[in-house]
């Protein structure tokens, strides 16, 4: 089974979106609650981390996901946790070859699923292997269509994640539709003054606040020139090595529904296109931070409305820079934001990393201590680092100390 080096921030979805199998997966068949009284509830909650965790059983033993709404597959498991499952797995076939972008992944055989107080009899899931970092964190994934029968309630706000029994009045509400059939939690908009729909992607599995289609993108950047920003770089294997800007929108109107303090970004090119459809924005968990999300596929339809949010500063890049390797060789490059504390301080775009403090970072191949760097630059305001730095061949030491660049201009 591939495997791919997750070497910077790890967005979840970027795994689940880019699966790829070769044994047939079906989705949960219809639900059976016979087994529902002598099972324990499930419950989601929203972690520290920022992710969706939903508590499980399979074959009556304790599981949690990792809720992605952007990953196109019910179920899929990590091959450790169902390894400790007692679960067969099937790998892929030899002959199966996965285009650039998409991991391989093998199967197991049919189990009990309890999930959201429902019984699925006989799930089949797909077995992904995770990165070593996110091995003890969660069994696997949650996707949409594994609960696509269902009323689903995305407050969280109010930290309440969870099904309902109906969809709310649409008083207070914005109603859009929800297309029938979709493996991904879409959502679709008219165009202003045009016939035309926009498609929305509702993303659990990332962290992020609203990510715009490149014309989007470009056209709020210029209309916003002096918003703050910082930088953010990860891979993923559909979309390879990213690096890109992310700033801050103290307003930014979102169907109708005014989001505050919201940070923006560029999608990557996994974003944009999945299935064919081209995405105008995506939302992350920080976007559904401020508002209420009721989802009923069945009906084909979803509800928004904006909640009060909890003032926080999301975890950002409070340096500025990014560190990414050449496609040559292992140096870590440096990235720099103009105006951001590592610009300030004198890193330069393209410095290389040698060490942060005692760390020596030149073995980040190797060495699961280094990665993912973005960890260190998201402490908090005020953390000093003494970076050892090449310039023209020549190795030197600056220190550096962190800022909050993405907060709202009041605080500025």
């Amino acid at each position: 089974m591939p495997r791919f080096p997750f070497v910077f921030t790890f967005v979840l979805s970027a795994l689940a979106q880019s699966i790829a199998h070769s044994a047939p997966v079906s989705d949960p068949p219809g639900l059976t609650t016979s087994d529902a009284t002598s099972l324990p509830s499930s419950a989601a909650t929203l972690r520290s981390d920022e992710r969706i965790i939903v508590e499980a059983n399979i074959n009556r033993r304790r599981v949690h996901f990792a809720l992605d709404t952007g990953t196109g597959v019910p179920v899929a498991l990590s091959q450790r946790s169902a390894e400790n499952l007692g679960l067969t797995v099937t790998p892929p076939s030899p002959n199966f070859t996965p285009v650039p972008g998409e991991v391989a992944a093998g199967s197991t055989e049919p189990f009990s699923l309890f999930i959201f107080g429902n019984e699925y009899p006989r799930v089949q899931p797909l077995v992904v292997e995770m990165p070593d970092y996110l091995k003890d964190e969660f069994d696997g994934l949650l996707g949409f269509p594994a609960f696509k029968e269902l009323v689903m309630l995305f407050d969280l706000p109010h930290r309440q994640i969870g099904p309902i029994g109906k969809a709310p009045k649409s008083w207070g509400w914005k109603k859009l539709r929800l297309p029938r059939g979709d493996t991904q939690l879409v959502l679709e908009s008219k165009r202003r003054f045009s016939s035309k729909t926009e498609s929305i992607l509702i993303d659990t599995g990332s962290k992020s606040g609203i990510s715009l289609s490149a014309p989007k993108w470009q056209a709020w950047r210029n209309a916003h020139p002096r918003a703050p920003a910082t930088l953010d770089a990860y891979y993923k294997p559909a979309a390879g090595l990213v690096v890109r800007e992310v700033a801050l929108a103290d307003t930014f109107d979102f169907y109708g529904v005014t989001l505050h303090n919201i940070w923006v970004t560029r999608s990557d090119s996994a974003d944009v296109r999945r299935d064919g459809v081209e995405y105008s924005a995506c939302l992350g968990i920080f976007a559904l931070k401020q508002m209420g999300l009721v989802t009923d596929p069945k009906a084909g339809f979803a509800y928004l409305r904006a909640e009060r949010p909890i003032p926080e500063v999301f975890p950002h890049n409070r340096l500025g820079a990014v560190f990414v390797p050449k496609s040559e060789n292992d140096d870590l490059d440096a990235h720099v934001a103009p105006g951001t504390p590592a610009d300030l301080q004198g890193i330069r775009t393209g410095d290389v990393l040698r060490k942060i403090d005692d760390l020596d970072v030149t073995f980040w191949r190797t060495d699961p201590a280094i990665l993912p760097l973005a960890r260190f630059w998201e402490k908090p305001a005020g953390t000093h680092y003494l970076l050892t730095l090449r310039r023209e061949g020549r190795d030197f030491t600056l220190g550096v100390v962190l800022k909050d660049i993405l907060v709202e201009t009041a605080r500025r």
